[in-house]
Formats: structure tokens, sequence, C-alpha cells
């Protein structure tokens, strides 16, 4: 079994030795089906902890509008806090937000174009009021490699993607596969 499956159950039995097992359990209330579980997506990870000075911290992976997401909580005052914030940041990026592919975005598309470059789809993540038109892409390439006798795929430069209110994003740009 592997790390991944281990923080994705309630319970797991370790084997101490050649006949005895220890059954523990995940004290990640935010499992599927736990008491914590958020309504709109799955967090199958990772970390509960606390010590003194950082007080109750989480570290939460999930699934949330077929997105990966990292949640981060540092010095929650008790247990279940740790969990409630989580839940309040989940809700406000989901609230707020939404999930933008790069080949959706008209002014990423116009400067690969000219150059016969591209760029991996990726998604990012916009403020839900932003027009995927309002978002600008800055293409900044190497000309040495554009020049020489390039690999297919092979990177000549980024592309930095911004719009108001929203932390900019770079990509690396690669040669055009024929």
């Amino acid at each position: 079994m592997t790390k991944n499956h281990i923080t994705k159950q309630k319970n797991v039995d370790f084997k101490i030795s050649a006949d005895q097992t220890y059954n523990m359990e995940n004290i990640n209330y935010m499992l599927e089906g736990s008491y914590a579980a958020p309504k709109n997506g799955t967090i199958d990870g990772l970390k509960t902890g606390f010590t003194d000075e950082a007080g109750y911290c989480f570290v939460g992976t999930g699934t949330f509008n077929g997105q990966r997401v990292i949640t981060v909580i540092l010095n929650a005052s008790d247990y279940k806090k740790q969990f409630s914030e989580t839940n309040k940041m989940i809700e406000s990026v989901m609230n707020n937000d939404k999930v933008v592919n790069t080949k959706d975005i008209k002014s990423v598309k116009q400067a690969l174009k000219k150059e016969s470059l591209k760029v991996n789809d990726t998604n990012i993540w916009v403020a839900k009021n932003t027009d995927p038109k309002q978002i600008k892409a800055k293409l900044t390439l190497s000309n040495e490699k554009i020049k020489a006798k390039n690999t297919k795929n092979e990177k000549v430069g980024t592309i930095k993607i911004s719009s108001s209110g929203v932390s900019p994003v770079e990509l690396n740009v690669n040669l055009e596969t024929k």
C-alpha cells in the first residue's frame, strides 16, 4: 500500500511484528463521510498536527471543480477549527473563483500563433467575474534557442498570464511539434 492510499483511509492496520498489527484511526475528519467533510468536493489527505508554537495545523489535498487543490491552515485555536477554517477557505475559492484553461485564453493563442509555438494546456484559477478576453499574455522568447536546431518540445521561452486581481502565472513555451 502506498503512502498516498494511506492518507485516504479512515483506519489503517500497521504491522508491528510477524503476528501483531496495530489499527490506527486517521484523525483527518475532512475525509469523505466524516463530520467536517466539504460539501462541494472531496478531501483525500493529508496531515494534521499540533505544536505549542504553531497551534493546530492542517494540510489538505483534494479535488474541487475537477481540480487538485492544496490547503494549509496554521495556528488554528482548537482541533475542530483547523477543519472549519479549511472549509471556509474552500468555500471562498469555490464562490469567488473559477478555472480557465490556457487554450481558451485568446491572448495566449494569439501570442503563440505568430511564432508557431505551444504551451501545454494548463488550468489557472481566476476571479469568477473575470472575462477570459481581459486576461493578458506576455510572451518572452529566447531568440537564440529558436534559431538553433532545437528538438521538438524544447523550451524556448515563457508566457506570463495576468489579469486584474489575479496573481500572474508563468508557463514554459515550447516549439510546436509538426
